[in-house]
């Protein structure tokens, strides 16, 4: 087998790395072909296609803080930075909350392919909604990047943790494991596969609970699983042999990844490192996961037997989706002791490091394009022989002596079946502690069984007695769920405990359960379960009431959203006029804010349509006060001011600005002149003076003036008299006679 790498440094490692790595269908050596058990050579130069050249960095974190994008999430902080995208703590401005914003870097955004993948991401993780899944918001493209708004995890991932803590604790290391197996069986039943499950994607919230992250490489079963080009993306680590071999996946690959993970998360290390992706993704192709025992001698076989059954080789001896892995999960920590769930493997020398991919550009430890490694027979091929001690870089548990491999007994030739530790250790109440690393049968390395299928042939045998026992009638058998609709809490758990299963009661809102009782289970009734397995108890909290949340002076879009957050729906909208609330912003609610309503109920909402527009009329000739009224009523305000008219009344309006049939509204004020009436002028006395004096004072003041000549002899061009006479008040431009002799 030929395979081709990057010299670049797409592909290059460090030992013991978790690669995030593109499978990519090249041509391959026929020889190689023809024997699947040949190591692979040491890399060489290959294509990098549409994979950005390793200068491309991510972008600089810091040039993000503070920016709002798509005038609504504001960046905070830098929460991790991977090879496709960056993501980062953002504050939702319109609904007042955190969020998670995943950017995809600038110089990928020209990909249309990783484009493609990228948004493939919100379409299929929108679609679940599961307690354990992180939830996406939103979905967008800003300056050519496409982003997703995720919901908020505060707390870390399970990477942290155990940079942090080593090794967990075997119970809580198979607590963890059954989450999240809990969240991929509602990827499953939806027929959706993640693809990517590793500790990096597994968030944990301060009160421990499990949030699934990152379905950026998840897509539909129903979807050609098959990949004409033979290109398949994740991290080599936990990838399972079929997507590395055949580029072909199903739910099967998500429990061989939880299976990867759970051992690493007893042991601290991932079961397969090498030097290089190319070597790491061959060891899943051509060894069987080693048992944890061999590092750990106080393992019990039961959970050697599960992990091998989650990361069977062969797809078809694994559990069929993780709903049937999660039994198997529940199945072997019901058997374990508090005691033995509480112990702990010590730090290893050497553990797992941190996925680069989740920190660095591509190109170092980043998206390799790799071949797939074609296998000439459709069997998965015999593991290599793997090294004697692989406990080298190990520090084992103080209280627990190491094994020697000269003192383990020889491993079973092909017939051994995983069940049978498991079912023994429960048929004799020894699942606390290992007696004897001797006393335990190990699985064969050929070729593993799945559990459940080697139960079958246990119950076949006069030998396998005790464990057709244990599996029928004893704690290993099924019952069957009852079914506790209309009972009240008290008697459906008590129906749950007699009928030997597990309860965990769980309070949800119902609108046809009364409160108090029971609504469904799951499993749901009638279905099989294993005995004292775990089943949820849905119990009514009666209809669920919320209160209408104060949304005047909130625009229309976040009225609405912050309706449907509170589980409100929108009954109307209509639209008013107000001076006081701007145009497209709600004016008020029916009913108002604080009152309590049942879940979906309908409110009404008064949206302004600004201030509202008002034709002035025509007031030219009203009085003062009838003018006055009529703006008044308008709630418009009037500015007044007086001038002499001599064609308008006293009193009256003369003109008005703006002028009639002008838009105005309220508040607004209109100019109005009001009429003094005709302008008047006091006539002077003017007799005695010569009338061509006389004719000019007049004048002056705007009278007109009319000359009569009398023939009395009397001081000739002088004025006798005048009328009106003077200290009369005539309007101006009115006639004044002169009388002269």
């Amino acid at each position: 087998m030929r395979i081709e790498t990057d010299d670049t440094g797409h592909s290059r490692s460090t030992p013991q790395d978790s690669h995030s790595v593109n499978m990519s269908s090249k041509s391959t050596d026929n020889a190689a072909q023809a024997n699947p058990q040949v190591s692979p050579p040491a890399p060489q130069q290959t294509e990098l296609g549409q994979i950005p050249s390793e200068n491309q960095s991510a972008p600089d974190n810091d040039q993000m803080l503070k920016r709002l994008i798509d005038g609504r999430y504001r960046i905070v902080k830098v929460i991790d930075t991977g090879g496709m995208a960056s993501v980062y703590r953002a504050h939702d401005e319109r609904l007042g909350r955190d969020v998670a914003l995943k950017i995809m870097h600038p110089h990928l955004a020209n990909t249309t392919s990783l484009v493609d993948r990228f948004e493939a991401e919100a379409r299929s993780a929108a679609r679940l909604m599961h307690p354990e899944i992180v939830q996406i918001f939103d979905q967008g493209i800003w300056r050519r990047r496409p982003y997703l708004v995720m919901e908020f995890v505060n707390g870390s991932n399970l990477r942290q943790v155990l940079t942090r803590e080593g090794t967990l604790p075997l119970g809580r290391a198979l607590e963890i494991t059954a989450q999240v197996l809990a969240a991929l069986q509602a990827a499953h039943s939806m027929q959706i596969i993640h693809r990517d499950i590793k500790p990096e994607n597994i968030l944990l919230t301060p009160n421990g609970q499990v949030k699934v992250a990152d379905f950026g490489l998840a897509h539909a079963v129903n979807q050609a699983t098959g990949n004409t080009t033979g290109s398949v993306m994740g991290t080599v680590n936990y990838l399972a042999p079929e997507l590395i071999s055949q580029t072909s996946s199903d739910a099967r690959c998500d429990v061989y990844s939880a299976g990867i993970m759970l051992y690493e998360l007893i042991s601290g290390i991932a079961p397969f490192q090498s030097d290089t992706a190319i070597r790491t993704a061959w060891r899943h192709v051509s060894e069987d996961v080693p048992a944890l025992s061999d590092l750990l001698p106080w393992i019990p076989s039961e959970v050697d037997d599960l992990i091998a059954a989650l990361t069977a080789r062969n797809v078809s001896e694994r559990p069929a989706d993780a709903s049937l892995a999660l039994e198997l999960v529940q199945a072997v920590s019901s058997c374990l002791s508090p005691q033995l769930k509480e112990r702990k493997a010590k730090r290893p020398q050497n553990p797992s490091p941190e996925s680069e991919t989740e920190h660095t550009p591509l190109g170092k430890g980043g998206t390799a394009v790799l071949p797939v490694f074609h296998l000439a027979e459709p069997e998965i091929p015999a593991a290599p022989t793997r090294p004697s001690s692989p406990s080298s870089n190990w520090e084992t548990d103080s209280s627990v002596q190491p094994v020697q491999p000269t003192s383990r007994p020889a491993k079973s030739s092909g017939n051994h079946n995983p069940a049978q530790a498991i079912t023994k250790a429960k048929a004799n109440g020894k699942g606390a502690e290992k007696v004897s690393s001797t006393e335990q049968p190990r699985r064969s390395k050929g070729k593993k069984r799945w559990i459940w299928a080697l139960v079958i042939s246990l119950l076949l045998v006069s030998s396998g007695a005790t464990a057709g026992w244990y599996f029928t009638f004893g704690p290993g058998g099924t019952v069957t769920v009852p079914n506790i609709q209309d009972k009240t809490a008290t008697q459906a758990e008590s129906l749950l405990t007699k009928a030997q299963l597990k309860v965990k009661t769980v309070r949800e809102y119902s609108d046809t359960v009364s409160q108090d009782k029971a609504i469904r289970t799951n499993p749901k009734a009638g279905s099989k379960a294993r005995k004292n397995s775990l089943v949820t108890l849905y119990i009514s909290r009666g209809i669920e009431y919320v209160k209408v949340p104060e949304l005047v002076g909130k625009d229309q879009e976040q009225a609405v959203a912050l309706l449907k957050e509170a589980k409100l729906k929108l009954a109307e909208k209509v639209e008013e006029y107000s001076d006081e609330v701007e145009k497209g912003r709600i004016i008020s609610t029916d009913p108002a804010a604080g009152t309590s309503l049942r879940h979906d109920s309908p409110v009404k909402l008064t949206v302004s349509k600004g201030k509202e527009p008002i034709k002035l009329p025509d007031l030219a000739g009203k009085n003062e006060a009838e003018a006055a009224k009529i703006l008044a009523d308008l709630k418009v305000q009037m500015e007044k001011s007086t001038e002499y008219s001599d064609s308008v009344a006293r009193g009256k309006v003369i003109a008005q600005e703006p002028a009639a049939e002008s838009t105005v509204y309220h508040g607004d004020k209109v100019k109005v002149r009001i009429s003094l009436g005709p302008e008047m002028v006091t006539v002077p006395n003017v007799s005695s003076l010569s009338m061509s004096e006389a004719k000019q004072k007049l004048e002056s003041l705007g009278f007109q003036v009319k000359i009569r000549k009398e023939l009395l002899g009397i001081s000739p061009n002088r004025v006798y008299s005048q009328s009106p006479s003077g200290g009369t008040k005539l309007k101006s431009g009115s006639t004044v006679t002169l009388t002269y002799v």
